[in-house]
């Protein structure tokens, strides 16, 4: 255990002790990829704040331009291109989330780039907590790319299996487990506990029927993002236990069975 979370075994022993079912890597990685717990990584890296913003484009860029979006005839009023800009780096030392669609329940490392911070240990940020990213702006490491002359976000590559887990997130879980009831209650005053997956198998239906040739695996993952965004929008039906959309092993495994028979 490292201050207040627990490494996957330290998670296993915990709950062995906890629960009387048999607890092992997998059925942690299943309860995270459903939004039970959350599985943390442990960095200590600069991370930088990157935006996408508008800039004016000169005459020579419109006119390399091949965007079938831009007007007939050249305005530096209202010509606009859409820009990476990364600023604002700083030391940080804390945990991060690894992003729920992304687990999956065998052992394989997996890749992203979009920062979000659990909890800040250290940051040498004197004038903004790195807890508040403003709308469209986000948090990742930088990697300088010489050849555009600029800095991109990086990916993290991480084995979830060496991921940290909060001891909020098991205490929570051995709550639900040992008190089925109280956790089926919790399900029928929350409506969106299980219309999620009838709501998931009909828009993979529709992905399915618009483009049959795509796995199970891409169609989940399309579900995921779709699901994400009307969730965003403000949709009811999104999200299931914990308030959390279920992740692409979730959606695969509960809403998607025999989706292309």
């Amino acid at each position: 255990m490292s201050g207040d979370y627990y490494t996957f075994e330290g998670a296993i022993n915990f709950l062995s002790s906890e629960l009387t079912e048999e607890i092992h890597k997998t059925k942690i990685a299943d309860w995270a990829n459903e939004g039970l717990i959350r599985l943390c990584a442990r960095i200590d890296i600069p991370l930088s704040k990157f935006s996408i913003v508008k800039e004016r484009m000169t005459l020579e860029e419109f006119n390399k331009s091949d965007s079938t979006k831009k007007p007939d005839k050249y305005d530096p009023q209202t010509c606009f291109k859409e820009t990476l800009k990364c600023e604002d780096g700083y030391g940080f030392l804390g945990y991060i989330e690894i992003p729920q669609e992304k687990i999956r329940s065998s052992d394989e490392k997996v890749e992203f780039s979009t920062v979000k911070i659990i909890e800040v240990i250290r940051s040498d940020h004197r004038n903004r907590n790195p807890l508040t990213i403003e709308n469209g702006s986000w948090l990742a490491k930088a990697i300088f790319d010489e050849a555009l002359d600029k800095w991109l976000p990086d990916n993290f590559t991480i084995n979830p299996y060496n991921a940290f887990i909060p001891l909020q997130d098991l205490q929570n879980l051995v709550k639900e487990r040992k008190n089925p009831e109280q956790s089926k209650s919790k399900q029928i005053t929350n409506p969106n506990a299980n219309t999620w997956k009838a709501n998931a198998r009909q828009i993979g239906k529709r992905i399915y029927n618009e483009k049959p040739n795509l796995t199970v695996e891409k169609i989940a993952e399309k579900t995921y993002i779709e699901m994400t965004k009307r969730k965003n929008e403000g949709e009811d039906g999104m999200t299931g236990r914990g308030g959390r959309i279920p992740g692409v092993d979730s959606i695969k495994r509960h809403a998607l069975t025999h989706i292309k028979s």
